[in-house]
């Protein structure tokens, strides 16, 4: 996608397939993250485009590894954090990341703590 269709898709605004995420007042967290592309693979395939405020103004995208971002790092942390796994692509620019997200045959859910299970006393050996 060139820049004129990025700017063409960002005026036309968001829809159930398109989500625009700003970091003007703060960086989304991973957590926040993960969420959005679990809500979007369970709703229809889309994509997320982080540094692009609800109004459509592009107020850039802050850098998640140091100083730059690493697409191969951000598609792996949601890879990662997901059930079944999903795998998004993401396509990285100085001001703009975009997520291409795939949707699910089935429900994906979030995880961040490992799965536990309580065991009555009599069971601990």
């Amino acid at each position: 996608m060139n820049e004129l269709e990025l700017l063409t898709l960002i005026a036309d605004g968001e829809t159930l397939a398109l989500e625009f995420k700003g970091e003007s007042k703060k960086q989304l967290s991973d957590r926040e993250l993960v969420l959005v592309c679990v809500c979007m693979t369970n709703t229809t395939a889309g994509s997320l485009l982080i540094g692009v405020e609800k109004d459509g103004t592009i107020s850039g995208a802050k850098p998640r590894h140091g100083t730059y971002t690493d697409p191969s790092k951000l598609s792996a942390l949601i890879r990662n954090s997901t059930m079944p796994p999903i795998d998004v692509v993401v396509i990285g620019t100085p001001h703009l990341q975009r997520f291409n997200i795939g949707g699910a045959s089935t429900q994906v859910s979030k995880h961040y703590k490992p799965y536990r299970r309580h065991l009555p006393a009599a069971h601990h050996g």
